[in-house]
This record gives structure tokens, C-alpha cells and sequence, in this order.
């Protein structure tokens, strides 16, 4: 698959080293195009980095690894995405207490899907922080679930069929409204964190239904 990933903050960049191992084609986009072909240099797998538009144009899925405040920003460069699948990693949480800045009746994803109609969006990894996946892949014996969601089936399945080869394991939530329910995990970590002498370490992992 042609995939790009804009971003290459520690998430952005966590995520394209365990999608390049998979053997995927990956461009990463940068708002520096230097610090894009570094990061794709320092990853290797003949991953290419560059500006967030050359990105935009390789890839037929697009992961978005930026904070939901710079969205507006971000797709008001990105030029058509018709036919493209976007996938928003986002969580509309802002500062100073890190609450959820919009929620319950909408989403981050939903509000993406709104600027971009003619695109596929769909919600993954946004229920993970970039420090658990900088770790491991697995919690103990078990894979870390993804959560994706959204309203086209054939986009919703392509992500998963990349969270698996990623070495991870993809959970469908459903339609993109259900980001509205994974969008405030991230918020709720958080929380705790707050009220802890430590950093909270979470990640998904749930029982398969036994018949």
C-alpha cells in the first residue's frame, strides 16, 4: 500500500518505523522538509521524507499523526482528497487541565469528515499514547488493540489490514461516530495521570467472546 504519515512527532514517527518494517511504501511529510528526510533516513526501509504535500500527493492512505488544533491549518494545505483514505490519530484535548475540547455530540473525526466530504476518514490510534507504543507492540502476552472506526467499510478495513501488519491488534468500533467514545479515553488517562505520582501507562487489550 502507498501510505504517507504526516506528522513526525514521537507519534507520527513511532508508528512509521513499525509500518515500515511491515514493508509497506511510506513517505513521511514534515513542515520541514530537512527534518522529514532525516526522520525517514533515521528509520531506513527505504521510507522517503519530505514537505507535507509531497507526502499528501504519494499516498492513497494518509495517517494525519497531528494534534487536532493544527488540523484547520493542516487540511487547508493538503489540496484535493477526493478518493483518499485520512486517517485522523487525533484527540481534541486542549490545554492548561487537558480536557476534551469538543465532545459527546461530535468528534475530532467527525469534524475532519466535514472539511474533507470527499475523502474516506477514519479514527485509529488515537486510544494509545506515542510512550506505550515506543515501548512494545504487546502488554504481557497480548497485542495492543487499536480502535478504528468509520462509515465506509472498504476504508475501515484497509486501516485494519495495516494496524495488523503493524504488529498490532485492530478492534472495528464501527461507524466514525464512535470516535466519540474513543476520543475520551485518551481524556480520562490524562486525568489520572494528574493524580498520580507517576506516568500512566495504558493500553487496550480485551478478552476475545467465547461462544
Amino acid at each position: 500500500m502507498k501510505i504517507s504519515i504526516i506528522g513526525t512527532g514521537n507519534m507520527g514517527t513511532t508508528l512509521a518505523k513499525y509500518v515500515a518494517e511491515a514493508g509497506h511504501n511510506l513517505r513521511l511529510g514534515s513542515r520541514s522538509a530537512q527534518k522529514g528526510a532525516q526522520v525517514a533516513t533515521d528509520i531506513g526501509h527505504d521510507v522517503k521524507g519530505g514537505t507535507i504535500t509531497d507526502a499528501l500527493l504519494h499516498g492513497d492512505i494518509i495517517f494525519l499523526a497531528v494534534p487536532y488544533a493544527a488540523m484547520t491549518k493542516i487540511l487547508s494545505i493538503t489540496g484535493p482528497l477526493a478518493g483518499k483514505i485520512v486517517v485522523d490519530m487525533s484527540n481534541p484535548i486542549s490545554p492548561p487541565h487537558f480536557e476534551l475540547s469538543i465532545g459527546h455530540t461530535t468528534s475530532a473525526a467527525e469534524e475532519i469528515a466535514n472539511q474533507i466530504p470527499q475523502a474516506y476518514v477514519v479514527k485509529a490510534f488515537s486510544n494509545v499514547f506515542a510512550t506505550v507504543l515506543k515501548k512494545s507492540r504487546q502488554f504481557g502476552s497480548e497485542r495492543i488493540h487499536i480502535f478504528h472506526a468509520s462509515d465506509n467499510e472498504n476504508a475501515n478495513q484497509r486501516v485494519a489490514e495495516i494496524i495488523q501488519s503493524a504488529g498490532f491488534k485492530a478492534v472495528n468500533a464501527g461507524p466514525l461516530k464512535s470516535a466519540r467514545y474513543i476520543e475520551p479515553i485518551a481524556a480520562l488517562t490524562i486525568q489520572v495521570d494528574n493524580h498520580l505520582d507517576r506516568n500512566v501507562q495504558i493500553a487496550a487489550a480485551m478478552l476475545e467472546r467465547t461462544q
